[in-house]
Parts: structure tokens; sequence; C-alpha cells
């Protein structure tokens, strides 16, 4: 890792405080200095994309995971779980709950493709699916990421990998109440250059 430690592990145990709080706030930061939008629309995702807009240190630590990601190496899911030494699954994934925007979120997967400039995949299956099990998102091939416990010292457990870019929607399965989709990392975001809008964030 190229950051400097202190605000690297800083950005993480940010991220890390929680997918409704800190996660969520980062990465509406980073959607904010990309200028890359969220992949479907909804208020409380303007209203999040609105506080971190007025957060210096939201804007702060999703520079720094931007940044990081820009000079990350691109691994496997296997890959990665053996540069950070946890049991190989074969997989990175996140999972979502059931909520109002589940056609929305169709609707995008149908596009075949998805922008996201940061987010989080688990290594662990499990923790992906305790998270929610109505959409499944697994991420296939190498990928950039910043593997979060390493970095911040805290839930390891949770094996969190934070990474972003361009995704490719190689493939949809819909079964049981359950939408499994398998994306591959194509690209960085293409979006505003980080350092221009954070020196002008404030």
């Amino acid at each position: 890792m190229n950051e400097d430690l202190s605000d690297l592990g800083a950005a993480c145990a940010f991220w890390q405080a929680g997918r409704d709080g800190g996660s969520t706030l980062l990465r509406g930061a980073a959607r904010v200095i990309t200028g890359v939008p969220h992949y479907f629309c909804a208020p409380f995702i303007h209203e999040k994309e609105e506080e971190a807009r007025h957060t210096p240190i939201a804007l702060f630590h999703g520079a720094v995971l931007l940044n990081e990601l820009e000079r990350a190496p691109s691994r496997t899911a296997s890959e990665w779980a053996i540069e950070t030494k946890v049991p190989d699954q074969a997989f990175a994934g996140r999972g979502l709950k059931s909520a109002a925007q589940d056609d929305k979120i169709e609707q995008r997967l149908e596009s075949r493709r998805i922008d996201m400039p940061l987010w989080g995949l688990s290594l662990d299956r499990e923790v992906t699916e305790n998270y929610g099990g109505r959409f499944l998102l697994e991420v296939v091939g190498p990928f950039p990421a910043v593997p979060a416990w390493l970095v911040s010292h805290v839930k390891e457990d949770e094996q969190e990998l934070v990474t972003g870019g361009q995704y490719a929607v190689e493939s949809v399965e819909r079964s049981e109440g359950t939408t499994l989709a398998r994306l591959s990392w194509q690209s960085a975001v293409e979006g505003r250059r980080i350092c221009e809008v954070c020196s002008s964030s404030d």
C-alpha cells in the first residue's frame, strides 16, 4: 500500500464503522468526487451524497481510498484470499436485502454495465449472504482492492475488500427469490480528477 498508512488506516476504519454509516457516506463522497452517479436513483442516495458533499472528513477519506485503488494490484478472489491469508472460497461478493429499489437494480443489471466508484466486497460467502439475499453481486476475474481489515485491524471476520470501478455484467441468474449477478472489473471509473475536486470541496 502506498498511501500514508495513518490516512489509509483511518479511511478504512471509518469505512468499517457500518454499512449504513461509514461506508455509505464514503460511497457518497466517492460519487461526489468523481461525478459518477449511483447505479440506481433513490432519495436516500441523493441525501447521502449531499451529506458527504458538506462533510470534509468524508471527502478526504473517500479521496484516500480512490487514490489507493488507482495504485492497487488487480487480483482474483482466490489470489486476494491467498494474499490476505484467509480461507480461499474462490468468491468475492456483496449481498443486498430486498427493498423498494429492487426493480431499478434489476433494470441496471439488464443494461449489462454497472459503475461504482467505491463499494465493499467480502471474501466470505456467508458474511455476504448475511447482509442480504435478494441480490448477490459476485465479482469474477481480477480486480483492484484495499483489504480494509489488514490496514485498520478491525472487523477481521468480515474480510472486506474496498474496491470500485466500471463493471460488465457477465451473467444474471434468478432462483428462489435471489438474483445472482456475476460482474467483471473493466477499468477505474471515468470521472473528474480527485485532487481538483478535493481541493475545492470546502
